[in-house]
């Protein structure tokens, strides 16, 4: 039985720590809060829609309407196949998966089931991909993406469509460049159903000022600088804005190093070569105002009361799921990017590895020791359920809080030799006589 009362101080609850900031950001609250949590929660939706959403459907869009007769008709025999051999479909879905990434890895062929009219480049890369699909619905969706980034509304829908079907592309091929293309839409003789400078600030190069163009958040890989002839030029980094009072340039979302970075808005510059930006970056930072600024709590205004609660509660789950995409897609892009190449070969090996353990489960399932993995898999459910059952029992539970405090103590002792705190113990309560003494010494030097 342990005796040492630290032990027994371990098996009490880890304090929850308060964050002293939250009452100062509640009195504080201001219009500025709640436009960056608007914000926060429209920048998740982006990376989902944008980096899951629309990609997964573009596959399946391109394997249904057949643009791909290849995929197509690879996936047909397969399902032909597993249909006839239900055997073999257990075994086949890492091969399966094998596949996938090294289709999302060939660069030619990731671009073209990828090339979707919400995740093409808004460039010259982009028109000829959505010309490509000789869609007139496609490249509509496409020129409503372009004139929204651009800073324009369109005021006439069916304009628009006329527009796309006659004037963009034709047997595949763009009728013009992207360039004549916004001259075309800009020209208020000849589209004057779209509304320019509708307050949205315009996203420039801060080298040269020229329009940065929209290459998507990584799903579709532009090769527009020549990332198909180089694979180790394949990514980017955000260049930053300029600090106040120094000659150096910072990214609002830390985009410091070089990468694919899916998930990130990339804007870039057609001229300069090392141009890119990030969405905040783009539009030159986050801009604050006094009249935002101005806190709203406590001024009697119940809906802005309202509004506080709800920020309150969701800020930092927002803040949570943004992180984890983050990290999500971290993981996608590593074993989905055609520069990592060792990467690559490692989830090659791990997906045969895994269809070969799989074969072998299979076929032991047919033979005669197919009772032991029976047996055993009804011993695991067992367990399984105990566990589901058995884990707010009193004796568990005193395990649990046993095993900690163990953990806890260790680790403590452990910090405490390895900093040298050899004179740190245990809290002990001081004698009454000193301490009446001592507050006496204080209050008597506070009077002189």
């Amino acid at each position: 039985t342990v005796k040492d009362p630290e032990w027994h101080a371990c098996c009490f609850p880890r304090p929850d720590f308060a964050d002293a900031c939250s009452e100062d950001h509640a009195t504080n609250f201001s219009m500025q809060d709640l436009k960056e949590f608007y914000e926060d929660c429209m920048e998740v939706k982006d990376m989902v829609w944008y980096t899951l959403i629309f990609p997964l459907y573009s596959i399946c869009s391109h394997i249904i309407f057949w643009r791909q007769p290849f995929l197509s008709t690879g996936l047909i025999l397969y399902w032909w196949l597993v249909s006839l051999q239900p055997r073999l479909w257990l075994p086949s879905l890492p091969l399966l998966v094998a596949f996938w990434l090294h289709v999302m890895r060939c660069l030619r062929w990731r671009n073209l089931i990828m090339t979707h009219e919400a995740l093409v480049p808004l460039s010259q890369e982009g028109l000829e991909a959505m010309a490509a699909l000789n869609s007139s619905r496609h490249m509509y969706a496409w020129l409503t993406r372009l004139i929204k980034d651009r800073g324009g509304w369109v005021t006439k829908k069916d304009e628009l469509r006329n527009f796309a079907k006659s004037r963009t592309h034709k047997d595949g091929r763009p009728l013009l460049d992207f360039t004549k293309l916004m001259l075309e839409l800009r020209a208020k003789d000849k589209t004057s159903w779209i509304t320019w400078s509708t307050g949205q600030r315009e996203k420039k190069c801060k080298s040269c000022g020229v329009v940065l163009q929209l290459l998507g958040s990584g799903a579709f890989l532009s090769t527009a600088r020549g990332e198909d002839r180089d694979l180790k030029r394949l990514g980017w980094r955000c260049a930053g804005i300029e600090v106040k009072g120094r000659q150096e340039r910072r990214c609002c979302s830390n985009i410091n190093t070089f990468g694919e970075h899916l998930g990130i808005r990339r804007y870039a510059c057609p001229f300069c070569e090392e141009e890119d930006y990030c969405a905040p970056c783009a539009v030159g930072g986050k801009q604050h105002s006094l009249l935002l600024e101005m806190p709203l709590a406590n001024r009697g205004f119940i809906y802005f009361e309202k509004m506080l609660d709800v920020v309150m509660k969701y800020e930092e789950v927002v803040e949570e799921a943004k992180e984890t995409l983050l990290k999500v897609f971290g993981i996608i892009e590593g074993c989905c990017s055609p520069a990592n190449s060792e990467i690559g070969r490692a989830a090659y090996a791990v997906c045969a590895a895994t269809a070969l353990f799989l074969a072998l489960g299979e076929h032991l399932l047919r033979s005669q020791h197919s009772w032991l993995f029976w047996r055993s898999w009804h011993v695991a459910w067992a367990v399984a359920g105990s566990c589901v059952i058995l884990q707010r029992a009193a004796p568990l539970r005193r395990a649990r809080t046993a095993w900690r405090a163990t953990r806890d103590f260790q680790l403590i002792r452990l910090i405490r030799a390895q900093r040298s705190l050899n004179r740190w113990r245990f809290f002990v309560p001081e004698d009454p006589k000193f301490a009446e003494a001592e507050l006496q010494e204080v209050m008597n030097l506070a009077c002189h």
